[in-house]
């Protein structure tokens, strides 16, 4: 099924609405372009749980409440959806405050359909981009919940995120461990095994499972049961957890 693109555009100038969305409808019929007249209206759209908009088209020079009002009031309810102001005011100063309120895009009003066609574009990627951050922050609340320990290391093995789980496993705050080695997390003679052993392994079948022995920051250390996948961009990630409490957990 073909994705679409559901928007609402608010101005105070019906014909404009109009000429705008038969425009839409004829470049971007991908994208559900909805209209108002009415800033209130718009606004309530957006308080309503019931209501699946995906971006907010808004004009600046409205009576009861202008553009920027009205960014500012959804912005209170919703840091994520795009808003984009599209005025035929050119004025700077307008432009920075709206950039300050956290407006997604600025554009210029314009009457040509090739212009909707940019307007088009432009309203994809912003809601694109918006669920690929809204994607990728459930990704890392996942993380941070789970109980495994989980660290993603660069393709040099420099460690560029650890989970609370694995903090707490190993002894490090993340602020101490990020561009710490892998080597730092395990004792000479196992590291001898990883170099040897392990990381050919994974590199051969892109991941390795098994055992081993951790090294905390306090010197100490733990058998660990631990998974190790190879990344797109030539790192690893490393999933591990303390087998003595494994052990336990299963008694």
């Amino acid at each position: 099924m073909a994705q679409t693109y559901r928007v609402l555009h608010v101005d105070d100038e019906v014909e404009f609405l109009d000429l705008i969305e038969a425009y839409m409808y004829s470049v971007a019929p991908d994208i559900v372009y909805e209209t108002t007249n009415d800033p209130h209206e718009a606004l309530a759209r957006v308080k309503s749980d019931d209501d699946s908009i995906e971006a907010l088209v808004t004009d600046f020079d409205m009576p009861e409440m202008n553009g920027l009002e009205l960014l500012q009031a959804v912005r209170e309810l919703d840091e994520r959806l795009p808003v984009l102001l599209y005025t035929g005011l050119g004025s700077e100063e307008v432009a920075a405050e709206a950039i300050s309120t956290g407006v997604t895009d600025y554009i210029q009003k314009d009457h040509g359909k090739s212009h909707v066609q940019v307007l088009s574009n432009t309203l994809r990627n912003a809601i694109d981009r918006a669920e690929a951050e809204e994607l990728a922050e459930l990704r890392l609340a996942a993380l941070e919940a789970v109980r495994e320990g989980i660290a993603v290391f660069s393709p040099d093995g420099e460690l560029v995120y650890a989970n609370p789980a694995h903090q707490r496993l190993y002894g490090y705050t993340l602020e101490e461990a990020v561009g710490t080695s892998w080597t730092d997390f395990h004792p000479d003679s196992d590291v001898n095994t990883i170099r040897a052993e392990v990381l050919p392994a994974v590199e051969l079948s892109g991941e390795w499972h098994g055992s081993g022995t951790g090294l905390r920051a306090d010197d100490t250390e733990f058998p660990e049961s631990k998974s190790i996948s190879e990344m797109p961009n030539g790192g690893f990630a490393v999933v591990v957890i303390d087998a003595d409490q494994e052990s336990d957990a299963s008694v």
